[in-house]
């Protein structure tokens, strides 16, 4: 309730009062729509005295043409600045793989996964933010043992971490073999200083050193510029992919090596990859809490709009890369597109891209080391302050640092975080806290739910549990 005798509290109607019948005359019905936006304006401010500008943002929205709310400003809170945020969680190290997932499960099928991916996306998404605004939370883990319980929740939290450390473990590695194209092709450095056993060492850290100054922010959408160019450094990846296929295609492409399915182990590998490559469901809650107004439909606007987004240049990079390589020697197949054989002396183009994804995965896990530090609070039950931020920025740093130096093979990587890690928190546990939460209903929803939290967890957890016996087994030989 208002107070007049309080000066902090205000009332909107006083400010119709406070214009006068000059100020509200007008002559045509421009100026009067002009008057309108001021006077909305102006109640806007008296009405939110206090730092509402993501709130402002949403209300502003609406009123804006089609063209500024698509190249206008990033405001926080907004609808396209969590879609940005969300798209670029999803970019990373897996989408410069896909190229090699389809060669792995074949055209249709690696398709197939792709778009299955996308929709498994949707679906597990929407499944986190229903019970979400069911139960007014606003934390993935807080989530699971709300619905689940204590016991599930401490499984989650070791998966979590697993996960995000493997991922972020997975991009220090890339990101350094990048550097080394660039420092290669670009400025000509010697190969014996190139293959040095140091070398690398010496990249990754020195990547640390200067990701760690950007890794220290705690808001998400003090990060909303950097999300833009993640997603600009993809769809320029995917252009110059798409514009050098005609000479790929005229020197690789042979239409009889073209397979359409392969049912093998290195087609649920694939799988594990895709899944790997849309992983995105342990910032959903987090984009949830800063949206401005945070009602369902706009979320379902944000998770549809982010999916539909990268599966559009996911399926371009993936099937456009595949193709123009067919004829390329098996021992020369690259783990990801930009290592492919150049047609010239130099590949300009690539190499910039080169530089341009070493840069953007180093963003990249920036961002994913914001859920994960807040996870390491929840579970060590530190106070969210500076100085165990500072703290726990550096220790999944510099540990994941440490880990990228001495298990450099990124595919089995990708394999065994995509297949276990990924699959689980995509789908095992958004699936469950819905049909667990919907507990007793009978509806089409929760029957379906059940058969894709099944299948897809089956199908992720396949390959993992191959690649970890293969490599027990390759260890006792070797011995």
């Amino acid at each position: 309730m208002l107070n007049p005798e309080d000066p902090t509290t205000h009332d909107p109607k006083s400010d119709y009062q406070n214009i006068s019948s000059d100020e509200i005359e007008v002559e045509n019905p421009e100026q009067d729509k002009e008057v309108d936006d001021q006077i909305y304006q102006h109640l806007v401010e008296k009405t939110f005295p206090r730092d509402t500008s993501s709130v402002r943002a949403s209300m502003e929205e609406e009123r804006r043409s089609f063209f500024n709310r698509l190249f206008g400003p990033l405001e926080p809170g907004s609808l396209r600045s969590s879609t940005f945020i969300l798209m670029s969680n999803m970019i990373g190290v897996g989408n410069l793989a896909l190229p090699n997932a389809l060669r792995q499960a074949g055209l249709v099928l690696g398709a197939l996964f792709l778009t299955s991916g996308a929709l498994l996306g949707i679906w597990s998404n929407r499944c986190l933010m229903t019970v979400a605004f069911k139960t007014n939370t606003t934390k993935y883990s807080d989530l699971v043992e709300k619905v689940l319980g204590r016991r599930w929740s401490n499984v989650f939290q070791g998966i979590f971490l697993f996960y995000m450390f493997g991922t972020m473990t997975n991009f220090q590695v890339v990101a350094a073999n990048f550097l080394q194209g660039v420092l290669s092709k670009v400025f000509a450095v010697p190969d014996n200083i190139i293959n040095a056993s140091w070398e690398k060492p010496v990249q990754i850290l020195a990547i640390n050193c200067l990701l760690y100054w950007v890794a220290r922010a705690k808001d998400l959408y003090a990060l909303r510029y950097i999300t833009f160019v993640t997603v600009f450094v993809l769809l320029y990846t995917t252009i110059v992919v798409l514009v050098q296929s005609p000479g790929y295609f005229s020197k690789y492409y042979d239409p009889k090596l073209i397979e359409k399915a392969n049912f093998d182990i290195d087609a649920f590998s694939a799988y594990a990859v895709t899944a790997f490559s849309y992983f995105c469901q342990g910032i959903i809650l987090p984009i949830k809490s800063e949206l401005a107004k945070p009602a369902k439909r706009r979320m379902t606007k944000v998770i549809t709009r982010s999916f539909a987004s990268i599966w559009v240049l996911y399926i371009a990079l993936a099937v456009v890369g595949y193709l123009s390589l067919l004829g390329l020697d098996p021992s020369l197949q690259p783990a990801v597109i930009p290592d492919r054989p150049a047609l010239g002396p130099h590949d300009y183009a690539m190499n910039v891209a080169r530089a341009f994804l070493a840069v953007n995965i180093m963003f990249g896990i920036a961002i994913r080391l914001n859920p994960t530090r807040l996870q390491l609070h929840l579970v060590t039950g530190k106070p969210q302050d500076k100085k165990w931020n500072e703290i726990y920025t550096f220790v999944l740093l510099f540990g994941s640092a440490g880990l990228a130096i001495a298990f450099p093979d990124v595919y089995s990587l990708m394999t065994i975080i995509g297949g276990f890690g990924a699959v689980s928190l995509a789908y095992f546990f958004p699936g469950l806290i819905y049909v667990t939460y919907r507990k007793g209903d009978k509806n089409w929803k929760v029957v379906v739910s059940w058969i894709l939290l099944i299948v897809s967890t089956a199908m992720g957890l396949i390959p993992t549990i191959i690649k970890l016996a293969n490599a027990i087994i390759n260890k006792i030989h070797s011995h």
